[in-house]
């Protein structure tokens, strides 16, 4: 077990060290939400977690729950930010910038946004060998451009007394 979040279970897979299988917590979740599966599988984008395949209960030995094999992170932000300078930090957080950008270019709010979704990968096609992830699609909703309403009160979705900064309009 890698983690945990409030749909399912992160598990690493031995076989294929470049996903990990996010499965559901009990049988009756199919997936968290259409909007995650959506942006997993549809949205191409370096500086968005992608989705590999998806499993319907009783794919895997054991397993009664659906789940998801997807790309796997070497490791999150938050843990990083030490070992960074200042120019290295500004890189990766431009990934942010650009998955936040390609999520919305795509028609969706993350409305999770938080350093604990911001992960990044070893990759040598980057500078400094870092390419940023924007993790965890659960709470994300579509959108139509060019309408305003209050995405963030209509229902608890996310983490308590918290507001996603892409969310926010002036």
């Amino acid at each position: 077990e890698l983690g945990h979040g409030s749909w399912g279970t992160i598990y690493g897979v031995e076989d294929n060290p470049s996903v990990v299988l996010k499965v559901a917590r009990n049988s009756e979740a199919s997936f968290p939400s259409l909007a995650e599966v959506d942006i997993l599988f549809r949205i191409q984008s370096p500086y968005v977690l992608a989705g590999d395949q998806i499993h319907a209960p009783g794919d895997f030995l054991g397993l009664t729950s659906a789940s998801m094999a997807i790309e796997r992170a070497d490791g999150s932000f938050e843990d990083l930010i030490p070992s960074l300078g200042t120019i290295e930090k500004g890189y990766l957080f431009s990934h942010y910038v650009m998955g936040i950008q390609d999520l919305h270019e795509a028609g969706y709010y993350h409305l999770d946004l938080s350093i604990y979704n911001l992960m990044y990968k070893n990759d040598p096609n980057y500078p400094y060998h870092l390419r940023g992830l924007v993790i965890d699609f659960g709470a994300a909703i579509p959108f139509i451009p060019g309408h305003s309403l209050n995405v963030t009160t209509s229902m608890a979705r996310t983490t308590c007394n918290y507001a996603s900064p892409d969310a926010i309009t002036s």
